[in-house]
């Protein structure tokens, strides 16, 4: 089972302890995963400290929710678009379902931000959205 967290929106938590029980109870093994989305590329601009600074901060904050929890689940920061990451993850461990959250936007045209369409469109398992 991967748990895809997005630690920029409040239900970081709500989807880790969800995933973390569908597990327990299916007797699953659990994988936690943050996606950490690159800005464009630009000849002019070097991004390398940046991107370091971000996977720093998402290594540091998935231990903190770890911590937090109680769940010590293994997990991955890896960077890139998120459908692409969470797909690539889910097949490299083999998850029979991806656990996520509804992302940034929750109603109206507001859902255009989510990442959630293309995460369940791209994903090579179903996906329960929590």
């Amino acid at each position: 089972m991967l748990a895809a967290i997005d630690l920029d929106t409040g239900e970081s938590e709500a989807v880790i302890k969800a995933a973390a029980c569908l597990a327990q109870q299916y007797q699953a093994d659990l994988r936690l995963l943050h996606v950490v989305e690159n800005p464009p590329a630009a000849w002019d601009v070097d991004y390398a400290p940046y991107r370091r600074a971000l996977s720093d901060a998402a290594d540091a904050r998935m231990r903190s929710l770890r911590h937090e929890t109680g769940i010590a689940a293994p997990y991955d920061i890896a960077e890139g678009r998120p459908a692409d990451e969470i797909r690539r993850l889910a097949l490299e461990h083999k998850a029979d379902i991806v656990v996520t959250g509804r992302g940034h936007a929750q109603g109206g045209l507001s859902r255009a931000w989510s990442q959630l369409y293309p995460i369940i469109r791209e994903a090579p398992c179903p996906v329960l959205s929590v």
